[in-house]
């Protein structure tokens, strides 16, 4: 069989001499026995050993480790990661350095386990001065960082962190915690985080980062209107259950309301949501997206309002005084004019536009504008 023969050359040939099998030529040749210390070396997961095969560490203030006789095949696979080698003749000579732990910092380490790891083996702390490099060579190293498929926890409520990261079990889930209300869920552990967060009685939305084809980067995802939007800010649903993916995004800046429990987008619920850091151009073409008819007019004003769309302090005037329309060149020459100078009051700025307003309807506008929120003189 062609299969035989090559499975025979691999267990033979390359396992048989990268030690993960033992073989015995002459007794038996077509038999072999796995390496007890195989599945330590293949693993991509450090080994959680019960005994303590440690070897006696020596961490000395000039950054050399030292491991004394008997020396550990776990200890030494540790600190391949994150120092470098100087000698393995008759003891076991190490040298931490900035560019050794920064590679092993990239390759996932941070100093807190390169620290521990340490210490374990040392049977004692550390000297201050290695212990600070450590976490100093870490901040250095991490100064600019580029996560691509990082999977991240976000909750509203720390103390639910606080309590995840107190259950060792469940912390070894987690990776670095980003800020009180975000952390780094390790790779291929978002199936038990989850299952956690179920048994808190936690219902977590899974959100995919947006992209540049999706979301506040570039186009929304076509999906049709979901809501219909009113002049008071509340979103009359379509249907008994909305799409769920906008229904997640709609909560980021939409509060419910008490008597109908339909969404309503108001002053402070837009105001947590741009503190969240989505953008009032985001949530505008969001509504004017999943909602049938878009936003209301006199609504789209007061949004722009309360998320400062409108840059000036004071984007509305009501000017009583009469006003000269003319062209600008024959506007220089009166003021340059001493005697008609002194009669011509302030110009209007060149960014303003002048509308005319029937007399009789001017007290009904300025309370319609101050209805919308507008701050007049």
């Amino acid at each position: 069989m062609v299969e035989g023969g090559f499975i025979k050359t691999v267990i033979g040939g390359m396992l048989a001499w990268l030690g993960l099998v033992e073989l015995d030529r002459e007794a038996n040749p077509s038999a072999f026995r796995i390496f007890p210390g195989a599945p330590l070396l293949m693993s991509k997961t450090p080994t959680q050993d019960t005994e303590n095969p440690w070897s006696r560490l020596i961490v000395q203030p000039n950054f050399e480790l030292v491991a004394l006789a008997p020396v550990s095949e776990l200890l030494l696979v540790m600190l391949d990661r994150f120092a470098e080698q100087v000698s393995l003749e008759h003891i076991a000579q190490y040298r931490l350095t900035k560019a050794s732990v920064a590679r092993a910092i990239q390759r996932g380490l941070n100093a807190e386990t390169i620290k521990s790891v340490l210490e374990r083996a040392a049977g004692g702390e550390m000297p201050q001065n290695v212990a600070y490099s450590l976490v100093e060579w870490e901040r250095q190293t991490r100064r600019i960082e580029i996560w691509p498929g990082a999977t991240l926890l976000e909750v509203d409520d720390a103390s639910l962190l606080d309590t995840l990261f107190a259950d060792p079990p469940i912390r070894a889930l987690f990776g670095r915690r980003l800020s009180p209300l975000l952390a780094e869920v390790m790779p291929q552990q978002l199936s038990a985080v989850q299952k956690i967060l179920w048994q808190h009685n936690h219902l977590p939305a899974l959100t995919p980062a947006p992209t540049q084809e999706t979301g506040e980067y570039g186009r929304l995802p076509a999906r049709e209107p979901q809501w219909r939007l009113h002049d008071d800010g509340l979103l009359q649903p379509f249907y008994a259950v909305s799409d769920l993916y906008l229904a997640a995004d709609v909560e980021r800046f939409c509060t419910r309301d008490e008597t109908s429990s339909w969404y309503r987008i108001t002053a402070q619920s837009l105001q947590r949501g741009l503190q969240q850091g989505i953008s009032l151009a985001y949530v505008i073409r969001f509504l004017q997206h999943y909602c049938e008819g878009g936003i209301p007019g006199s609504l789209l004003i007061r949004l722009k309002l309360w998320g400062g769309g409108y840059a000036e302090q004071k984007p509305v005037q009501v000017e009583r005084t009469p006003l000269l329309s003319l062209p600008a060149h024959v506007l220089e020459d009166l003021q340059g004019d001493e005697e008609i100078q002194q009669l011509l009051g302030e110009e209007i700025e060149h960014d303003h536009r002048l509308v005319r307003v029937d007399e009789q309807h001017v007290e009904h506008l300025i309370a319609l504008l101050r209805e919308r929120g507008f701050s007049l003189d």
